[in-house]
């Protein structure tokens, strides 16, 4: 099970994983991340994950959030970033020798007011999400 720290505005889990190579190959295949995000119900990017790309998802309760990758490190880290009135929500997903870390974070004047709207639900389902990749990726690597 993923392990958890944080509080509405930033948060993170993180786990070790079998399979590096796996899990970074379904974090780059935006059309598997509602197989294992359990905030995402569906996912779409305009192009090839590159920075600077743009897609969007709708999360479970059928809200759309448009966002765009912001950084990629390859076999690293990548941060894909939704804007909001007054801030944004930053993914940031990453590896850490045989841990695969999942970190969300709310920046600008209303981070307060969306850590509370949506940090707070999404804290139930980060963790969940990373067990989630490394048991997918761990039957397909």
């Amino acid at each position: 099970m993923a392990e958890f720290a944080g509080k509405p505005t930033k948060f993170a889990a993180w786990k070790q994983a079998s399979s590096i190579d796996s899990v970074w190959f379904l974090w780059m295949d935006v059309k598997t991340w509602p197989e294992w995000d359990k905030w995402i119900k569906s996912a779409h990017l305009d192009g090839p994950m590159r920075v600077g790309a743009r897609g969007s998802i709708v999360d479970v309760n059928n809200k759309p959030y448009s966002f765009e990758v912001t950084e990629i490190k390859p076999l690293d880290s990548f941060v894909c970033e939704v804007k909001l009135p007054g801030g944004r929500m930053v993914m940031i997903k990453e590896i850490a020798e045989d841990y695969i870390r999942h970190q969300i974070k709310f920046l600008g004047i209303s981070r307060s007011f969306y850590g509370a709207l949506l940090g707070r639900p999404m804290m139930d389902l980060v963790g969940p999400s990373v067990d989630s990749i490394e048991d997918l990726a761990s039957k397909k690597g």
